[in-house]
């Protein structure tokens, strides 16, 4: 079983602290904390059929490290006590700069393994676009579940996530019909994506 953890676009973020630090990955981002937290719960839940950690995410700022290798670090420092054997249990997909390429790049690492039954992990307001595009993206072969992380933002603040992220979905699903794109053809997308290397699925 595959465990797949989203990254926050951390490569935004202005960085006080390098993100390479102690200091920074011990106080990584609150949402990011609580998504990669969530997915070790289900690790713990799961050991009794040895599961595997899947963390995507791409490059930060130009320090040559990605969301998914400061991710491990984190998960390495906060739970490696608890659980001595989880660094061989974590793979890293450092080319995904959006949850659409996410998709993609999981999808891949799925096949090469024979896996069909991931859990994929993102934050309560983000999830439901992820099940969308990635139910789009993967297709009818593969069985999907998915875990919301707890933000615990007001109700203010997750509305505006909220109202975010379906204008983010809806310009995505335009993407998907003006290029003929049909469900589980992440070939198509890929191939658009490599050819077009700046666009990003926001308005």
């Amino acid at each position: 079983m595959d465990i797949i953890v989203l990254g926050p676009v951390l490569r935004h973020h202005r960085f006080i602290l390098d993100p390479r630090s102690i200091d920074y990955i011990r106080n990584i981002d609150y949402i990011y904390r609580s998504r990669l937290d969530k997915a070790v719960e289900i690790y713990l839940a799961n050991l009794h059929i040895n599961p595997r950690i899947i963390i995507s995410g791409a490059g930060v700022a130009n320090l040559g490290v990605s969301e998914a290798k400061i991710a491990s670090w984190y998960i390495l420092l906060e739970h490696d006590k608890a659980l001595p054997d989880i660094y061989n249990n974590i793979v890293l997909e450092e080319k995904a700069k959006n949850t659409l390429e996410s998709a993609i790049y999981t999808k891949l690492i799925l096949l090469a393994s024979g896996s069909r039954k991931p859990i994929v992990v993102s934050s309560d307001f983000h999830i439901e676009r992820v099940k969308i595009i990635f139910d789009y993206v993967y297709g009818e072969w593969f069985q999907n579940k998915y875990v919301g992380s707890p933000t615990n933002l007001d109700s203010s603040s997750l509305n505006r996530h909220i109202e975010k992220e379906k204008a983010i979905l809806s310009y995505t699903l335009n993407f998907f019909d003006t290029h003929g794109i049909e469900a589980d053809d992440h070939e198509k997308i890929l191939l658009f994506l490599l050819a077009n290397s700046k666009w990003q699925p926001v308005k």
